[in-house]
């Protein structure tokens, strides 16, 4: 069974994308391809930057422009189409679906957009081949967006090179840990000078190593610091509730701590976190695998994963940053610059 389309309708598309008997062709086949280089070069310098350049309408409107000089160059091979437009609708759905990766969903929005049920089936395989296409050749324009913005979105997969690294290699090893109890100035100073999102809590021992003890969370103590939750002159400190913690999540989650109204002089106070201190946090050696690391990130969604030894003494943090496509990168460079070692018995790194 052949496919025929029915001439598209004057009120669904532009005139790039319409081409009915009797109508007259807007633009020549060395137009359309003009258009197309000049749009394709113009989009690579507007890409990405602090204004809106668009990447919807102008993607259709080149794919478009391609598919038409598509269908007038077909106008003059022996076997002549019935609609140039479409080629003009194919060329659009393919350009904007290898741009995006995006299949089903653009396939329904031409099909309206078109108002024609007809064209869902060939649109549909158009957009299946372009995404098979594209892949091959790279990934996709928001998937390369947020690697330049170096936004810590993990992959469904980590990446084969993972597998010649242990956590030891990607850990952070200059970490910013807390005690259970602690100086207010301390912890405000702490506060200051640091932007992550959880500390580890720590006790230390006869040889002054810090063993793992637990995790609090920086909108934790900033609440505590707001409801002056430190130790009084009787030896006795205020008691914040589970309902209050959740009451200021997520307020003071990205709230800085010079907006909390402090007193002048807090010398002396001190917290005592051990009410508050998250026990229950996973951990992991620093001769696993990270692999292992990446997939308790990716399917537990976690944000930071302590890095203990076999004592329970604390030797670094793992974040979800480490875990990147750029960081592992930059692993590469500095532990295979010439892929000299042998990739799965890579050089022990010194703590």
């Amino acid at each position: 069974m052949s496919f025929v389309p029915r001439p598209m309708r004057d009120s669904t598309v532009p005139s790039c994308l319409r081409s009915c008997p009797g109508t007259t062709i807007a633009f020549n086949r060395a137009q359309g391809l003009t258009h197309v280089t000049c749009g394709v070069s113009r989009r690579r310098r507007t890409f990405g930057g602090m204004y809106p350049s668009g990447i919807f309408v102008p993607s259709i409107a080149i794919g478009g422009s391609f598919g038409r000089a598509v269908g007038q160059a077909m106008m003059s091979s022996t076997w002549k189409p019935t609609f140039i437009g479409s080629y003009a609708v194919m060329g659009s759905a393919a350009f904007l679906g290898g741009v995006t990766r995006v299949t089903i969903s653009l396939a329904a929005i031409f099909t309206e957009a078109t108002n024609e049920v007809t064209y869902l089936l060939p649109l549909t395989m158009v957009l299946i081949v372009s995404k098979f296409v594209a892949d091959r050749v790279n990934r996709g324009i928001y998937d390369m967006h947020l690697a330049l913005k170096r936004v810590p979105i993990l992959e469904w997969n980590p990446d084969t090179s993972m597998e010649r690294y242990t956590c030891e290699h990607a850990m952070i090893k200059d970490v910013n840990f807390i005690v259970p109890r602690m100086l207010v100035t301390d912890i405000v100073w702490l506060l200051h000078v640091t932007t992550h999102h959880g500390f580890p809590v720590v006790k230390l021992n006869d040889a002054g190593e810090p063993i793992f003890y637990g995790m609090m969370q920086r909108h934790q103590l900033l609440t505590l610091l707001m409801y002056e939750a430190w130790e009084g002159p009787d030896g006795y400190s205020r008691i914040i509730s589970e309902t209050a913690f959740n009451a200021c999540y997520p307020t003071h989650r990205y709230r800085k701590v010079h907006e909390l109204e402090l007193p002048e002089d807090m010398t002396g106070l001190e917290l005592v976190l051990d009410p508050y201190i998250d026990v229950t946090v996973f951990t992991l050696l620093p001769e696993s695998p990270l692999t292992r690391g990446f997939q308790i990130f990716r399917y537990l969604g976690l944000r930071h994963l302590p890095i203990v030894d076999k004592r329970s003494v604390l030797r670094g943090m793992l974040a979800r940053d480490e875990l990147t496509e750029y960081k592992l990168e930059e692993l590469n460079a500095e532990y295979f610059p010439n892929e000299r070692h042998d990739a799965r018995h890579p050089p022990k790194p010194t703590v």
